[in-house]
Order: structure tokens, then sequence, then C-alpha cells
């Protein structure tokens, strides 16, 4: 199973507020739509064998996990998503929510046997790591990055920097474009 770590120091959920609005959590909201989500025969279907887990310090609780394995009902919008997001955070639903911080996901990761990346600009280029294992996580940071206190735990964690080239992405997009280069659907450059 896949992993994508999002993570945001700015995203929030306030059910009063647009997602835009809070802390920019339509970057995470977006990029976990880029998980769970694939287009096959023309139509959008609900991606299998994805984890998406979002870290939120701001938010209550701080770590949401969303396994694609147990959506019972496709989900294609922001909207939509952030109505799921609140009902299961009510105890309703099929995701998780969890007490924590990045060190604690790298920790369960590791301890899962998941070979962790960073996405990062300055990365070494991933085309050098295909083809990847099926027990791959992603780190990636929203529309700022992440905090030099993240990077220096990565580093310290002897997570590698992984690049899929100089262009910047946006967060979501790195997410469709890892998802398509391990369904096998695009090559990468060197």
């Amino acid at each position: 199973m896949r992993a994508f770590i999002i993570k945001s120091d700015t995203a929030y959920i306030d059910e009063e507020k647009q997602a835009f609005q809070s802390g920019r959590l339509d970057v995470v909201l977006n990029s976990i739509l880029a998980a769970i989500i694939s287009r096959r025969a023309g139509k959008l279907v609900a991606r299998r064998n994805v984890v998406v887990i979002a870290v939120m310090p701001r938010n209550d609780p701080p770590i949401i996990m969303i396994n694609s394995n147990k959506l019972h009902d496709l989900i294609i919008n922001e909207a939509d998503l952030l109505k799921f997001i609140n009902k299961a955070r009510k105890g309703d639903g099929e995701l998780m929510g969890a007490q924590g911080n990045m060190e604690t996901v790298i920790h369960n990761l590791k301890r899962d046997n998941y070979a962790i990346f960073y996405l990062h600009e300055k990365g070494i280029p991933i085309s050098n790591f295909l083809p990847l294992s099926d027990k791959t996580a992603f780190i990636l940071g929203n529309q700022d990055g992440l905090s030099q206190t993240d990077e220096r735990l990565i580093k310290r964690q002897g997570i590698t920097a992984v690049s899929l080239g100089s262009r910047p992405y946006m967060t979501w997009e790195c997410v469709a474009i890892l998802n398509s280069i391990l369904d096998g659907a695009i090559s990468f450059p060197s």
C-alpha cells in the first residue's frame, strides 16, 4: 500500500469557514483527492491501496488518516471530502484521527517497513529509485513547504529527498504525478 504524508502547519478544519480560509486547508484536501481518485476508461474511480496521512498541528486531532480501501463512496470534490472528514471526526465514518506529530507518523511507517521519501525540488531525481516498492511513502509539504524543524527530523531519520525535477508543482500535482509513476502510467525522464 502506498502512502502520502501531507504536512501543513497552517491548515485546520473549521466547519464555519471555506477550505481556502482555513489556513489553506484546500491544499490538503486537493492532495487527498489526488491520492484517492483515479481515472479509468474515462471515468473517475476510487483508487485502492492508498493511505493518506494529513498532519496538521493546528487541528484536533492533528493527524487524519484515510485508507482508500475502507472508503464506501467515491468522493470527488473538496466540499464532499470536508463533509466526510467532519462526519468522521464525530465518530461516524471510515476515517481515523490520532494524536501525535510528524515523528509519530515516520516512526509508524518505519515500523511497518515502508520505504520513505521526502519530495523536494532539490532532491535526487526520482528516476534513480524506480521501480519503487508497493510499500512506499512520500512526505510532502503544503504551499510553504516543510518547516526547518521537520526538515531536520527528516534528515535525522535518514530519509532520502527525491525530486520530480526543478520545476515547482503544487502538492496535489505531485501526488497525481507520483500515483501515475507508481501505476506505470507515465515514465519519468532521468
